[in-house]
């Protein structure tokens, strides 16, 4: 059974470069890949938050020998693009919590490295070669080892029950150069944040592992991903998970005036929160004017307006003038004016939904 962790509330204020922002261009978001190649650099013009998923340029890095991958290099490539076309824009790159990834080089060289041979989960009867490992010619010393991953070269799997495995992933891999101490990155994504059994609930029966075990390894993940948090706050950047604990899914065009209504009031309830709001949005263009004017009529001073996320990052959002409306910050509260009718006013016009026949108003 997954575990479940309290949600932990960290405010978007709390650190510099994550101050609140009001201006609509701050605060859009999407997490995104693109197989083929790198994403626009333009993104960063129309948006103000973007993940890179670790499969970003598949095309260009994954080629050759496994051994030679750059998917690491890629992800750094894709930061400096958008950083260059827009230094204000916040960029969030993969890293994985669970996994070591034989695409990654440093992840690699420890991968090959038999000093480290303990860092990692090992069969229960030890194997002199465990099949379709290809970081090292030499024994694997019995560390289990998948290819089941897309990204063509091996997974190995931190034993996190080893304190000194926590603060090296922390200081090595996570908050690494090519990371968390990046300087044109702002945070990361870090996948699996609580460790086994998510995405690999074959690894204990594989491996005999009791639940005691897998317990601890679970408390051990989640100690790696909160020493990796602490650090990153200090420093002013984030996690994408923390962006995500709390989430709000904006009416669809299918919703009925009544639940339209429901939704938008316990949106506006939330306005003068001062904790972190996902404001999950619909990416069809023919709705996005609506789902601006609902954003704007109801956020709070935290609050992303979220066009994807991890699941379905190959959707692009649309780049579109609008969202660059320049909106200057709230000058009255989000008002039901009428019966289904919501509007708010800011210091550069006024952004008015209107849930009883689905149409949105921007006056900017």
């Amino acid at each position: 059974m997954k575990m479940i962790l309290p949600v932990m509330l960290t405010l978007f204020g709390s650190a510099a470069a994550w101050k609140a922002e009001w201006e609509l261009s701050r605060v859009t978001s999407f997490y995104g890949t693109n197989g083929s190649g790198y994403l626009d650099a333009d993104y960063a013009n129309f948006y103000g938050v973007i993940g890179v998923d670790w499969g970003n340029a598949r095309a260009v890095w994954q080629k050759g020998n496994p051994q030679t991958f750059k998917g690491e290099e890629a992800l750094v490539t894709q930061a400096n693009m958008f950083k260059s076309t827009n230094p204000n824009v916040r960029v969030l790159i993969y890293r994985n919590t669970e996994l070591a990834l034989g695409w990654m080089v440093t992840q690699r060289n420890v991968m090959a490295d038999p000093k480290y041979s303990n860092y990692f989960l090992k069969y229960p009867t030890p194997l002199t070669e465990p099949p379709n490992c290809v970081e090292r010619s030499t024994a694997h010393d019995g560390i289990y080892c998948e290819t089941e991953g897309g990204g063509g070269g091996s997974q190995y799997f931190w034993d996190y029950r080893n304190e000194e495995v926590q603060d090296f992933f922390v200081n090595n891999i996570s908050m690494g150069p090519t990371a968390g101490m990046l300087d044109v990155a702002d945070g990361l994504f870090m996948d699996d944040d609580q460790g086994l059994p998510e995405e690999h609930p074959h690894v204990q029966p594989r491996l005999n592992l009791t639940q005691s075990e897998m317990n601890a390894l679970h408390v051990g993940a989640v100690a790696a991903y909160n020493k990796t948090l602490d650090r990153l706050q200090s420093l002013g950047k984030i996690t994408w998970q923390e962006l995500m604990r709390q989430q709000i899914s904006l009416p669809k065009n299918t919703s009925s005036p009544e639940d339209c209504s429901a939704i938008m009031r316990s949106f506006c309830s939330k306005q003068h929160s001062p904790g972190i709001y996902w404001i999950q949005a619909d990416v069809q263009q023919s709705t996005l004017v609506e789902n601006i004017a609902m954003f704007l009529v109801g956020r709070g001073p935290n609050a992303i307006l979220a066009f994807n996320s991890w699941g379905n990052q190959q959707i692009r959002p649309p780049k579109d003038p609008i969202l660059q409306t320049v909106n200057g910050v709230p000058t009255s509260d989000c008002s039901e004016f009428e019966p289904q009718s919501f509007r708010r006013s800011w210091s550069r016009g006024e952004a008015v939904f209107h849930c009883s026949n689905f149409t949105g108003e921007l006056h900017f």
